[in-house]
């Protein structure tokens, strides 16, 4: 019964599916920035404009987009991690722990 329940529940809520997607988005994405660091040849920079502007538009398209539900919670600990990440590289020594901490600090006082 318990095994009938849980595979019933993954199912239904199907994590594995999820976790896939988001992989190929971030990979999708990841794959167009690369793109868009990559200077243009002289002369052509409209075309590779108007091209980036294209296959933008088809990974966006592609990809599942993030819920209104969750995109303020998930900026949220993007921006953090940013800023521990700043944190550590202007204080090499430090640990993430302490840049924790040190983060912690700034917005509590």
């Amino acid at each position: 019964m318990v095994t009938f329940a849980a595979t019933l529940i993954d199912m239904v809520l199907d994590w594995r599916g999820i976790a896939q997607r988001h992989d190929d988005a971030v990979r999708q994405l990841a794959s167009l920035k690369m793109e868009y660091r990559t200077a243009p040849l002289p002369g052509e920079e409209e075309q590779e404009r108007d091209r980036l502007s294209q296959r933008y538009q088809v990974v966006m398209d592609s990809i599942a987009p993030i819920p209104d539900n969750k995109f303020n919670s998930l900026k949220s600990l993007h921006l953090k991690k940013v800023e521990i990440s700043k944190i550590l590289s202007s204080n090499p020594g430090m640990t993430l722990r302490q840049a924790r901490r040190e983060l912690s600090r700034r917005f509590t006082a």
